[in-house]
């Protein structure tokens, strides 16, 4: 992982001059392996087909046919007794701090060489307040944490505006806007590299360029967090234009609306997005695509490198089928047309989730787990909205119980390491070790797959589903908090959850939590 702040001096020279202007005018991995490295091939039949459906290029052709070995049978849900809806207001600790907003982010990249990783874009968010006057605003920025950002202008309202520079870099601050209604804009450069090891969204591995937190993106004060996973964001609508050369095909967030053909034989995407809390992208030379489509409808498609084994890319294809549909059935529809997986290079441990897209390295032994991960975080982060700094274990404890859900059937419990977990389920991004990797991963991937485990047994398949389809109601496109976990979970559950939560977290409020049922 890049040393924090190395390009701070850089951007605030650029802004040293930004205000001067202003004075004259006036004014962007995750999984690791579980404990089993055996390839488990979930059980589906789908005919996939190799298009050029999204490149700007025909890709390699090719036939995958993803086989149906069995494994073992789903649990079934059955109709629960309804029980109240949680009426509880939050304690204080446990509000969504994110501006209450309507959001529309317009990003045109003007120039892009995949070769080189430079990009010049022009961005514009208009925002629209649900609950009264806008609040001073924060962007995240994590490109600026690697020394691949610079700013080159913001705006507010058209009007140049100097944003105020937080955590190094990692975050602009634009003043509060006079009113319910803003449009801060943006235009910037990107200059990226060859990615270190491991996670990171943005960057270059080999010829594969990846856009995952790319550009600034509305967000709270916070800094750089040592889980990486930057994502802390209301959903919006994106609409996104780039120019890929000829040869490289692209995978996205988002649908396609339109394809320009320009004179050098690019071509310009417009693509678009609605419901989503980021949009990213990655592209490379002669990405082959394969194709499947779920029971429910779902459009699956696969990118890989030229040469990428069939095995694999079977593996990759019915695991993701077999993940939309289950946890389809068991927690809510995934809304989207289309679920896209791209392979993002051999820097790349595991996988790294983005709205409609995740990042995978399809060359690990445990593919199949990881696309279950992955395509679980559709669901918690992507769908049903977490604070991925302040509650980590919600989705990724959450994520990594669904992985090995679907591969056992929700049969399977990790024990605690040796010596015990060394950090508690309720720890912050603040609370846990910074460095290589992912310091906290026994402590919250671990820790948190085993306590959903333990609440699911003590309350049974279909009160706990029922719980998590009504967690899917109330905050579809919207964000939870452990409070409403917790809540919700107590009230659909047949016994009293309280003595598990008080041994699992500290939280001050616990207590409030009235008793099976309400």
């Amino acid at each position: 992982m890049p040393q924090r702040g190395v390009h701070h001096s850089r951007l605030i020279a650029a802004l040293v001059a930004l205000a001067l202007v202003a004075a004259c005018g006036r004014a962007g991995g995750e999984s690791i392996p579980a404990d089993t490295t055996t390839p488990l091939v979930p059980t589906a039949t789908v005919p996939a087909t190799a298009t050029a459906s999204s490149s700007s290029a025909p890709s390699a052709t090719a036939t995958v046919t993803v086989p149906s070995p069995s494994t073992p049978a789903p649990t079934a849900i059955l109709t629960p007794t309804p029980v109240p809806s949680p009426s509880l207001t939050r304690p204080p600790d446990q509000q969504v701090e994110l501006p209450d907003v309507d959001a529309h982010y317009d990003l045109e990249v003007t120039a892009f060489d995949p070769g080189t990783g430079h990009l010049e874009v022009v961005e514009r968010v208009t925002l629209r307040s649900r609950s009264g006057p806008l609040p001073e605003l924060h962007f995240t920025v994590t490109p600026a944490e690697a020394g691949y950002f610079q700013l080159d202008g913001a705006t507010l309202d058209d009007q140049p505006v100097t944003p105020d520079v937080r955590n190094d870099g990692f975050t602009l601050t634009i003043p509060a806007p006079p009113g319910e209604t803003a449009t801060v804009g943006f235009r910037f450069t990107l200059n990226l590299r060859q990615v270190p090891e491991d996670w990171y969204g943005t960057g270059l591995d080999g010829n594969i360029v990846r856009l995952g937190y790319w550009f600034p993106i509305l967000s709270d004060d916070h800094p750089y967090p040592s889980t990486a996973d930057p994502a802390y964001t209301r959903t919006a609508t994106f609409d996104v234009r780039i120019p890929i050369p000829p040869g490289y095909v692209l995978a996205h967030t988002g649908e396609e609306v339109t394809r320009e053909p320009l004179p050098d034989g690019a071509v310009r995407y417009h693509l678009r997005a609605e419901n989503v809390r980021d949009f990213a992208m990655i592209t490379a030379p002669n990405l082959q695509i394969d194709t499947a489509t779920t029971a429910g409808g779902v459009r699956v498609e696969l990118y890989s490198l030229p040469g990428t084994p069939e095995q694999a890319r079977q593996t990759a294809l019915s695991a993701a089928v077999l993940a939309l549909d289950r946890l389809s059935e068991l927690i809510g529809p995934y809304p989207y047309p289309v679920f896209r997986m791209a392979e993002a290079g051999p820097s790349l441990h595991g996988g790294i989730e983005f709205p409609m897209l995740v990042y995978l390295n399809l060359s690990v032994n445990w593919l199949d787990r990881l696309t279950y991960h992955e395509t679980a975080h559709q669901w918690l982060y992507g769908i049903i909205g977490t604070r991925p700094q302040q509650d980590p274990w919600i989705d990724e404890g959450g994520a990594q119980f669904l992985e090995a859900g679907l591969a056992s059937d929700f049969q399977e419990k990790p024990s605690p390491p040796p010596g015990g977990y060394l950090h508690p389920l309720d720890s912050t991004d603040a609370d846990l070790p910074s460095g290589p990797g992912i310091p906290g991963y026994e402590s919250i991937y671990r820790q948190g797959h085993a306590f959903y485990q333990t609440v699911y047994e003590e309350m049974g398949p279909d009160a706990f589903w029922a719980a998590m389809r009504e967690l899917y109601e109330r905050f579809r496109f919207d964000i939870v908090t452990p409070w409403d976990v917790l809540l919700t979970w107590q009230l659909h559950s047949p016994v009293d959850l309280r003595p598990l939560f008080r041994d699992t977290f500290s939280y001050p409020w616990l207590d409030q939590l009235p008793p099976p049922g309400g």
